[in-house]
């Protein structure tokens, strides 16, 4: 009759390692959980459509986490970019395709037919 033996080999600091790494895994679902309450809004001062060539407007980017707003000072970095009626960043606004700040001012000369204004914020 054949018996089954078994081995079982443990590590010094196993048990610290398994701890320190769960406490880990619950850190990053902290943070997505918290990352997936993080919302920009963008406000427009002058709606969003301009008519017959004429209009201008402010965007500003508001960001809120888990409801609140978190950079009301403008601290963090604005980054804008605008995209012409083809959807293709127009490389010649702003000089490279970009602007910065809290807030953007639009003026009909930025608008040639369409365009889509969109912000990247790091706080």
């Amino acid at each position: 009759m054949a018996e089954n033996f078994g081995l079982k080999i443990g590590l010094e600091g196993e048990k610290e390692f398994k701890s320190a790494l769960a406490e880990i895994n619950n850190s990053f679902k902290v943070l997505g959980s918290e990352m997936k309450l993080v919302e920009v809004v963008i406000t427009s001062t002058g709606g969003d459509v301009f008519k017959n060539g004429q209009g201008s407007t402010t965007l500003s980017a508001i960001v809120y986490q888990a409801g609140v707003e978190v950079d009301s000072n403008g601290t963090g970095t604005y980054t804008w970019t605008k995209y012409n009626k083809d959807g293709a960043i127009d490389t010649s606004w702003g000089t490279t395709g970009h602007k910065t700040g809290k807030t953007l001012s639009v003026s009909n000369t930025d608008v040639a037919t369409k365009a889509t204004f969109m912000v990247k914020v790091i706080i």
